[in-house]
């Protein structure tokens, strides 16, 4: 599928899905270098029903063990992580000045219990307009999370679950937000190296994992340039030093950072 192909899937419902975007060598890689740095900061939890700050960007949290820090940890990594169809696909759909608001990774086991429906709309966690009763009306979008695993996904490890959304459609959660199953779903059970590209207001889950391996996946966030700031925005990134053209045109102006 060609850039308008991909971005006219995820105006459309919500979401799209790049498989096996990167090749095996890329993600041997750099999952061992994710897992090298886990053993640095001493093999924490991968998983704690209460959020505990670890280190500067690094929270062990009901997601898993997430580290905020991509480019700063694996700066040769950030250069071959993005590829100019990917780049114009986030384009089309957030502008020509959208630009990168956080870049890392998460680590879950078999302890995280199946990760309930949600969305991130205004880059807020959903539980904040649960709480109020109340959905914000966003009619254009305004931030992608590319997620690309660097496992495959199947019945026995963690596969994704997505609910189809048009883009501009009302945000209230269509069923029990607690169910494991919705009436709708795709179940995304994808192949290592694939990237899926979500809206921030497509609701979303994740199944619990049998198996005993870690599952890590890289997370990377994306915003319009008149989207809300999002709690996790990285300033680190305005700042972040590359020679690559494409990485270097995608990170925010240190200007906008404040």
């Amino acid at each position: 599928m060609d850039p308008a192909g991909h971005a006219q899937d995820i105006l459309e419902r919500g979401f799209t899905v790049f498989e096996r975007a990167y090749d095996a060598a890329w993600v041997d890689g750099v999952r061992r270098e994710i897992l090298a740095d886990y053993d640095t900061l001493g093999r924490p939890p991968l998983w704690a029903r209460e959020s505990e700050q670890l280190a500067e960007d690094v929270i062990v949290c009901m997601a898993g063990l997430t580290v905020h820090g991509l480019l700063p940890r694996l700066p040769e990594r950030g250069d071959t992580l993005l590829s100019p169809h990917m780049v114009e696909t986030f384009r089309r759909v957030l502008g020509h000045d959208m630009h990168l608001e956080v870049a890392g990774w998460v680590i879950s086991d078999k302890r995280r219990p199946f990760f309930d429906w949600h969305i991130h709309a205004d880059g807020q966690d959903d539980s904040y307009h649960l709480k109020r009763g109340f959905w914000p009306k966003i009619e254009r979008a305004q931030r992608l999370m590319a997620l690309l695993y660097l496992d495959d996904l199947h019945v026995d490890h963690g596969p994704l679950l997505v609910h189809p959304h048009r883009v501009g459609d009302p945000l209230d959660p269509p069923y029990d937000t607690g169910l494991q199953t919705w009436d709708g779903q795709v179940v995304l059970d994808v192949p290592r190296g694939t990237l899926v590209v979500v809206e921030q207001c497509t609701w979303h889950a994740v199944r619990q994992q049998l198996d005993d391996e870690p599952r890590i996946w890289i997370c990377c966030t994306f915003a319009s340039a008149d989207a809300p700031r999002c709690g996790w925005f990285d300033a680190r990134l305005a700042r972040h030093q590359t020679e690559n053209a494409l990485l270097r045109s995608v990170l925010p102006r240190a200007a906008s950072v404040g």
